[in-house]
C-alpha cells in the first residue's frame, strides 16, 4: 500500500511538472508602434484629367516608409478634401471653367507626414451643351458604350456589373414593377468600371432594373433594361468554404492556393481582393480570379500595396454564397510580419476572452464564452468547455447568436491552426444567416489529428479587434468517436500516462536490482 501511494505521488508529480510547463494563461498581444519618427516618402502626382466640367481624377505614386505606409491625403488649393489608401481619387462637385491646384501628401500608421508631391494644375472646362433628348427618352448609343454588363444573383443580394468604354457615370433603378419603386441609384463619379450591389431582396422574386449612363458633357445614353429572379433558399442556407486558403508573398506576387469543397452542387470559387480591408462580400473588391481551381498567382501587387486582403467566396449552383474564407499577406522586415490575419497570441490550455475596453463603447454588447457556439454533426460545443474534441474529418459550423452582440462592430472572423503546424492557420467570415438569428461560417477540417487552437475576432469598423476568444481544441481520428471521456483522456495524454509506467517500472525494479547486487554468493552457492 505504501509503494502505492509513493507511485501515485510520483506519478501525478511529473504530469503537474509537464503540465506546468505548456499551460499558460497569458494572451500576448502584438503591438507595432515606440518611437517611429521616420517620414514616408514623398508620392508623385501622375496624371490629372478634366473628365467633365464637374470632375478631376488624379494618380499619384506608391509612397515607402520603414514601418508601414498608412495612407495618403490630397489637397486642393492647399485645403484637404480626401484621406484615402488608394492611389487615385475623383474629385467631384467642381465649378466648370475654373483652375485647381492639386498636391498629394503621405502619412504613416504613427501620424509622420512626407514632403509634398508635385503640384499639378487643371482646369475644368465649361459647361456642356444641352442636349436635346430623343422620342422622349435617353440620347445616345447604349450599345456602342457598353462594353460588358453581367448579374451576379444571390438569394437576397445582386450585383450589377457594368463595363464602359468610357469613362461616365452611372443611373440605376430597380423594383418589382416597371415603376422602380425599390431604389434609385446616382453615382457622381465618372469612370468605366461600375458595380451596384442590390440588398435586401426577397429569395424566388422577379425584379426590373434600367441602367442610363451620363457621360461628362452630360449626354445620357440608355444602357440596358431587363429583369432577373433571385435564387430559392434551397435546403440549408450554409455553403461550405473551401479549405486551407493561404496567401503567400513571392517578391512582389501573391501566390494564393486553396482546396475547393466536395460535392456536385458546388459552381465556382471567386477570389476577391482588397487592400482597404477583408473584403465581405463578392462586391467589396477587385476580382482576381473566378473558377474551379486550387491556386493563383496574383502578379505585382505587393509593388503597389503594403499590405492586401484576400476572401474566396464559394458558389453553388443555386447562386447561394459561403461566408468567406480570408487571408492577408504584407511587406516582411527582416523575418518580422507587420500584418497577419490569423491566430494572433501564444497557444493557451484554458479558454480567453480578451475586450479592448479603450475601443469598446458602453452600449456595445459582446457575446461570453459559452456563446460562441462550434458544431459538428449536431452536436453543439460552446468555447467556454474547451479543450473542445473534434473528429478529423467532418466540417464544423461556428456560431454567434445575434442577440448576443450589438455595437458599431464591422466582421467577424474565426481562426483554427493547423494541428500539423500550429504557425499556419486559416481564417473565416461569419456571415448572419438566412433566418437573421446567428452569424455562422462553414469551417473546413483540417484532415489531421493533433492540437490546435481556435480564435475568434471582432472587428469595429475602423478594423480595430475590439474582443478576442481563444481556447484549445483537439482533433482525434474519426473511427475513435463514441469512445468515452476516460479512454480519450488517456489517448490524449498518453506520452504521460507511459512516462508513468516508465516510472513505476523504474520504482519496482532498481531496487530488486539493487538487492540483487548487494547479495553475496555463500559457500553452498559456489558449491552448486
Amino acid at each position: 500500500m505504501k509503494k502505492l501511494l509513493i507511485l501515485a505521488i510520483v506519478f501525478f508529480g511529473v504530469v503537474e511538472l509537464v503540465s506546468a510547463q505548456v499551460a499558460s494563461s497569458t494572451f500576448n498581444i502584438r503591438v507595432f508602434g515606440g518611437s517611429d519618427t521616420a517620414t514616408p516618402t514623398a508620392p508623385m502626382i501622375l496624371t490629372s484629367d478634366a473628365v467633365s466640367a464637374t470632375q478631376v481624377d488624379i494618380t499619384w505614386s506608391t509612397s515607402t516608409d520603414n514601418y508601414l505606409v498608412g495612407g495618403y491625403v490630397v489637397l486642393r488649393d492647399d485645403v484637404a478634401v480626401a484621406t484615402t489608401s488608394l492611389l487615385t481619387y475623383s474629385d467631384s462637385g467642381l465649378t466648370p471653367s475654373t483652375t485647381y491646384a492639386y498636391r498629394v501628401l503621405a502619412f504613416d500608421t504613427s501620424s509622420n507626414y512626407s514632403t509634398s508631391s508635385n503640384e499639378v494644375l487643371v482646369t475644368t472646362p465649361g459647361l456642356p451643351v444641352e442636349v436635346e433628348e430623343e422620342n422622349g427618352g435617353s440620347s445616345g448609343s447604349g450599345r456602342s458604350s457598353l462594353q460588358n454588363l453581367s448579374l451576379d444573383v444571390g438569394v437576397s443580394t445582386t450585383s450589377i456589373n457594368v463595363s464602359l468604354n468610357f469613362p461616365m457615370r452611372l443611373e440605376v433603378r430597380w423594383g418589382r414593377t416597371s415603376d422602380y419603386e425599390l431604389g434609385y441609384f446616382v453615382g457622381g463619379v465618372y469612370r468605366e468600371g461600375h458595380t451596384i450591389l442590390l440588398e435586401e431582396l426577397e429569395p424566388e422574386t422577379t425584379y426590373v432594373y434600367e441602367i442610363v449612363a451620363i457621360t461628362p458633357v452630360g449626354t445620357s445614353i440608355f444602357i440596358a433594361k431587363d429583369s432577373f429572379t433571385t435564387n430559392a433558399l434551397g435546403e440549408s442556407g450554409l455553403v461550405p468554404n473551401v479549405s486551407g486558403f493561404l496567401a503567400t508573398a513571392n517578391e512582389s506576387d501573391v501566390q494564393l492556393s486553396w482546396e475547393m469543397p466536395a460535392g456536385d452542387h458546388i459552381a465556382f470559387v471567386r477570389i476577391v481582393r482588397s487592400h482597404l480591408g477583408v473584403p465581405e462580400f463578392p462586391s467589396n473588391g477587385a476580382i482576381v480570379y473566378q473558377g474551379g481551381a486550387n491556386e493563383y498567382i496574383d502578379e505585382g501587387v505587393l509593388s503597389d500595396y503594403s499590405e492586401v486582403y484576400y476572401t474566396a467566396f464559394v458558389y453553388d449552383n443555386n447562386g447561394r454564397v459561403s461566408s468567406g474564407a480570408v487571408a492577408s499577406v504584407a511587406y516582411i522586415l527582416g523575418d518580422e510580419v507587420i500584418f497577419d490575419i490569423g491566430i494572433d497570441g501564444d497557444a493557451v490550455d484554458v479558454p480567453i476572452f480578451v475586450v479592448d475596453d479603450d475601443r469598446v463603447h458602453p452600449t456595445t454588447k459582446m457575446p461570453e464564452l459559452d456563446e460562441v457556439i462550434v458544431t459538428q454533426l449536431s452536436a453543439d460545443y460552446v468555447l467556454a468547455e474547451a479543450p473542445l474534441h473534434f473528429n478529423n474529418h467532418d466540417a464544423m459550423i461556428v456560431s454567434v447568436p445575434v442577440e448576443t452582440i450589438a455595437g458599431n462592430l464591422k466582421s467577424i472572423i474565426v481562426s483554427i491552426s493547423d494541428p500539423s503546424n500550429n504557425r499556419d492557420s486559416y481564417s473565416y467570415l461569419l456571415r448572419i444567416n438566412n433566418d437573421r438569428t446567428a452569424y455562422e461560417a462553414v469551417v473546413a477540417n483540417p484532415g489531421v489529428a493533433g492540437k490546435a487552437q481556435i480564435q475568434l475576432a471582432i472587428y469595429d469598423y475602423e478594423s480595430y479587434i475590439v474582443a478576442r476568444y481563444q481556447a484549445p481544441i483537439i482533433f482525434y481520428e474519426k473511427e475513435w468517436q463514441g469512445v468515452g471521456f476516460i479512454e480519450r483522456f488517456v489517448i490524449d495524454n498518453l506520452n504521460l500516462f507511459l512516462a508513468g509506467m516508465l516510472l513505476a517500472a523504474l520504482y519496482f525494479l532498481i531496487p530488486l536490482l539493487l538487492a540483487k547486487r548487494r547479495r553475496q554468493p555463500t559457500y553452498e552457492d559456489k558449491l552448486a
